[in-house]
């Protein structure tokens, strides 16, 4: 069990048990029963249980809906409870998190944990700023890493770096602001900081491991930034890159000759619109059948400085050539914040009202979607899920095994039926019944969900839980929604003094 001892695990082990069968008898289901185990984490502290239960009960950035329940994973994370962004891990049964954190169940861990075999542990001694994605090389266990971060256990890194289990991999120097003339003449440094926030792997295979290995993946890395690579090897990549390990030199994705004609090596802002004069790729996703990478962000140009797509364009990896997406999307200053491709299905989640046209084809309807969209990748046409969602913000989707789509984000309410129901941060979508409340009663979180990942139930995953709540499937009676939190939150004070 969880660090600092068997007892703990065992008994809160109990407590859920105990509190999901009784929770779960003569209950009729509301909505149909998620039937797989999703992860969620965020800048929360605190799952307020129900508008008919007055009371609320830790949940420090990170939990899980399972088996009916939403569970705490340990003491969460802490200093802050921030937890960005979520990848499984190869073996089905563990999922890393990522975040601003430096405690993971009430021990030190620095920004960067495993969820395995009842345990929240480490990766290394971390990185010395916050991780803002993260990304697992499926074959060979790679984990790669990318946000604000100069350092990784000590070894000096440019914002991005891969973990072997042994080794942090500096991947040519990363990425920078590179040289700023007007800041050196003015004897300055430049004031905007680089970050990675998305990051896409290819190729590579299991052995890729092994120190010096040349089957690594190639890595294209999406955030903040002017150069990839240092010194000789230094290359203008505005926003986007990639890092190629056979050669050990990073690459633009701009081809300067006709007929593409790129000249702004990667995308780019719009100096006289406000919401996009600093760029940002916030997601990142391939879609090998049709050779494309998919950019998302806030952005107002993709290869050229006249060619507008805003906020999502894709990147031919054969013609070199940089598109709209089946005709883009639009809304009050769009933003693609999530991208995820299952088949030839790609999910997108932002900040946005309207798909299949961007704000610049007043003429065009486009198709209403508020917030998340679905193209069919193999003949770039959208489907729209309605403006349930109404102004919310999207950071994040996933796909589970069962079909469903999540998406967590900034929001207190969905539209359902023409009224307004509590989601706070969690919503589901299904083609039959559009998008739900994950949670039930008013109930939810008192924060931003930043990552979702949903994967099959797995006994393995199940690290030392507490009961704090039901989601809407299953939904108890109030007194004993409150009989369980309570016990749960005696048994925590009692362990705690160390009494039980």
């Amino acid at each position: 069990g969880f660090r600092p001892g068997m007892r703990r695990g065992l008994m809160l082990g109990l407590v859920v048990f105990v509190c999901t069968n009784l929770r779960c008898e003569g209950q009729t289901p509301s909505i149909p029963i998620l039937s797989d185990a999703l992860y969620f984490s965020g800048t929360f502290n605190k799952f307020n249980a129900s508008t008919l239960v007055q009371t609320s009960a830790p949940l420090k950035g990170i939990g899980q809906i399972a088996n009916g329940s939403v569970v705490e994973l340990g003491f969460g994370l802490d200093l802050p409870s921030e937890g960005l962004s979520m990848a499984p891990h190869p073996s089905g049964v563990g999922v890393y998190v990522a975040g601003a954190f430096s405690l993971a169940n009430d021990e030190e861990v620095a920004r960067v944990s495993l969820i395995m075999n009842g345990s929240m542990s480490p990766v290394d001694l971390g990185t010395s700023n916050t991780v803002l994605t993260i990304q697992v090389h499926e074959p060979s266990g790679l984990l790669y890493v990318g946000g604000l971060f100069s350092e990784a256990t000590g070894v000096a890194v440019g914002y991005v770096t891969s973990w072997d289990g042994n080794e942090w991999d500096p991947m040519g120097g990363g990425v920078s602001m590179g040289f700023d003339c007007a800041a050196s003449e003015a004897g300055t440094t430049p004031t905007r900081q680089p970050s990675v926030h998305a990051l896409q792997l290819m190729g590579g295979d299991a052995d890729a491991n092994y120190l010096d290995s040349p089957t690594k993946p190639k890595v294209f890395v999406g955030g903040h930034f002017s150069t990839a690579g240092v010194g000789g090897d230094a290359v203008v990549a505005n926003n986007i890159a990639m890092w190629d390990p056979q050669t050990g030199k990073w690459e633009s994705l701009c081809d300067p000759l006709p007929p593409n004609r790129c000249n702004i090596q990667g995308v780019a802002g719009d100096e006289r619109r406000q919401d996009v004069q600093y760029p940002i790729v916030f997601a990142l996703a391939l879609h090998e059948p049709s050779n494309r990478l998919f950019v998302g962000g806030v952005y107002a140009s993709a290869g050229q400085k006249h060619h507008y797509v805003d906020a999502l364009s894709s990147f031919n990896l054969v013609t070199k050539a940089w598109s709209r997406v089946g005709g883009g999307v639009a809304g009050r200053n769009p933003i693609v914040y999530s991208l995820v491709v299952k088949g030839d299905f790609m999910y997108v989640g932002g900040s946005f009202q309207h798909v299949a046209k961007t704000n610049r084809d007043s003429f065009t309807p486009g198709i209403r979607s508020h917030s998340v969209a679905i193209l069919d990748a193999s003949t770039d046409t959208w489907t729209g899920t309605t403006d349930t969602l109404g102004e919310a913000t999207v950071y994040s989707v996933a796909v589970g095994p069962s079909g469903n789509l999540y998406a967590g984000g900034d929001f207190s309410t969905i539209t359902v039926s023409g009224e307004a129901v509590s989601a706070a941060g969690l919503a589901f979508y299904t083609e039959a019944d559009g998008w739900r409340s994950v949670f039930a009663d008013g109930a939810g979180l008192n924060g931003a969900v930043h990552a979702v990942h949903a994967q099959e139930f797995a006994v393995e995953t199940v690290v030392s839980t507490r009961l704090v709540g039901a989601y809407a499937s299953s939904r108890p009676p109030p007194s004993l929604l409150m009989a369980c939190i309570l016990s749960a939150s005696t048994l925590l004070a009692a362990l705690h003094s160390g009494g039980g």
